[in-house]
């Protein structure tokens, strides 16, 4: 599987640190289907490899996943405990939009 970071980094813009407050919940999850819009459309037909990706930070702590998000967003998200659930919470979210969107993109 092969990311493209420049398509990330574009697609994932909304969670740039400069961009939202981390701690404003309201704030990252709307950041987060945002995000997850525009992956849809900056992936296309490649948006199952952008989803397993994210995925398995979630099923197995894939390092490389937060490594490559902390580069595209100019978030330190391993920063704190806190920041870290945080990562994990806009990756659920990314992927919940991710499944969203993808629906309305064939509608």
């Amino acid at each position: 599987m092969r990311i493209d970071k420049k398509a990330l980094h574009l697609a994932l813009a909304s969670l740039d640190s400069d961009v939202i407050d981390l701690y404003d919940s309201e704030s990252v999850e709307g950041a987060s289907y945002v995000a997850a819009s525009n992956l849809v459309s900056e992936a296309g037909d490649r948006i199952d490899d952008y989803a397993n990706f994210l995925r398995s930070y979630l099923e197995n702590g894939n390092p490389d996943v937060m490594s490559t998000i902390t580069a595209v967003t100019n978030t330190d998200w391993a920063y704190d405990n806190e920041t870290s659930t945080i990562f994990s919470t806009v990756i659920a979210k990314i992927l919940e939009g991710i499944e969203f969107y993808r629906g309305k993109k064939h509608t």
